[in-house]
This record gives C-alpha cells, structure tokens and sequence, in this order.
C-alpha cells in the first residue's frame, strides 16, 4: 500500500491495528498432517492473541476465521473468557456443528 493510500485508509482505527500490527503466523512440520495458526500483536492492548491447532482445512480459511475472532474481540471489548468455545468453520463460513 502506498503512502497516500495509509493517510487516505477509510476503515475504522480497530480494523487498521489489525492490519497493520497483528501478524498472522503458520507453523507446518513436513513429517505430520497438522498446522499451527496463531496470531500476535494483540497484548498491545492488553487482549489475547489466538491460536489454532489443525488438519484437512484449507489454512486460508482459519486465517479468515482468526480474523473474524480478533474483530469480535475488538468490537466487544474481549468478551471469551477462559474455557470458552468459539464455533468453527465449514466451507469458509461459521457453523455451529463442527467442534
């Protein structure tokens, strides 16, 4: 993104830190099936950063997922408490049947 394109960026303050400041990282070992996704750049401001642990779903859409979680907890002031579940995913969307 260009200069112009930052100064001019009309998205809100929450999804710009997103954005720009929280990194979304992918862990695969070559000798298993499973990949790690977590995030960080959220203890900025003093809320959790996220982390998945799967197989046999298409990487990108956790990270559209994580992204969803990170835009809940900014817009609701971190409201997953420990022990808490979130709905996972089917076919890019949320579903509550898969655990």
């Amino acid at each position: 993104m260009t200069r112009e394109g930052m100064l001019f960026f009309t998205r809100s303050y929450e999804s710009r830190f997103l954005d720009y400041a929280v990194n979304f990282r992918l862990y695969n070992r070559p000798d298993t099936p499973y990949i790690l996704l977590d995030t960080l750049g959220m203890q900025v401001l003093s809320m959790p950063d996220v982390q998945y642990f799967f197989k046999d779903i298409n990487p990108r859409a956790m990270m559209i997922h994580a992204r969803s979680i990170l835009d809940l907890l900014m817009d609701e002031k971190n409201p997953i408490k420990d022990d808490d579940l979130c709905d996972s995913i089917r076919d890019f969307e949320f579903n509550r049947d898969v655990v």
